[in-house]
């Protein structure tokens, strides 16, 4: 029977992150593209790809960039017809009619709260450029409210060979934090937090370069109900809705 909660998580996440620095390099080159960088050049390649850069230096030959108008003209279009949200009642009965008017209403109070039309167009861009971008929902009980973060494709982890995010048994989401940070949110594990190095990341060409002395967490969700947020072997938060 496997452990509730799995010991040598990161440990798998990283395993995933390792398969991913081909695809990783492909997104640098991407944003290298739409930046107007088009004068790039691979050094150190190997068959395996695992030394290969983009060191975005301008070389001898002629390069013409025609992704950037291209990008442009589609993110001008697709914020134009962004999508709206509607609630249809489940019968033309007046208690539904109102149930799917109220429900209408408050949604569209937290769309605007939440400004998810400059979210909307981060995704977009993130959507164009990478092909992949997630949408993280979760309630904030600092702020009290529900709130939508975009998560970067560098950022998002799946099960190593997995051939789709639907057939991974979990997703975990990076993100950075500074250790006074944690502390204040996770008082019960300052002992873990103070001891832990600040995490090495990996400069991208893309110029998506975390700042120094930060720690990084993974918070991962499961398909059978479990949540947890994890610290290198240490889980910060779990939470179980298994029946």
């Amino acid at each position: 029977m496997a452990a509730k909660f799995p010991d040598g998580l990161v440990g798998k996440l990283k395993d995933f992150e390792n398969d991913r620095k081909p695809l990783e390099l492909e997104w640098d080159k991407a944003t290298l593209f739409l930046e107007g960088n088009q004068w790039m050049d691979l050094r150190g390649r190997q068959s395996d790809h695992a030394s290969s850069q983009t060191t975005g230096k301008r070389t001898d030959k002629l390069v013409a960039n025609r992704l950037v108008n291209v990008y442009r003209n589609f993110m001008a279009r697709l914020a134009l017809a962004f999508p709206r949200a509607t609630v249809l009642p489940a019968s033309p009965s007046s208690s539904d009619v109102v149930k799917s008017k109220t429900s209408l209403a408050a949604l569209q109070y937290w769309w605007q709260r939440s400004d998810f039309q400059q979210t909307g167009e981060k995704m977009l861009a993130d959507l164009l450029c990478y092909g992949t971008v997630a949408l993280h929902t979760y309630y904030d009980p600092g702020q009290d409210r529900v709130r939508c973060d975009v998560v970067s494709p560098y950022d998002l982890y799946f099960e190593k060979g997995a051939s789709s995010g639907e057939e991974s048994q979990w997703v975990g989401i990076r993100s950075f934090h500074t250790k006074a940070d944690l502390k204040k949110a996770y008082p019960a594990f300052k002992k873990q937090i103070t001891e832990i190095g600040f995490t090495d990341t990996q400069a991208h060409q893309n110029n998506k370069i975390q700042p120094v002395n930060r720690v990084e967490l993974f918070e991962v969700y499961w398909r059978d109900g479990r949540h947890a947020i994890v610290m290198g072997d240490t889980y910060l938060f779990k939470e179980d809705k298994r029946v």
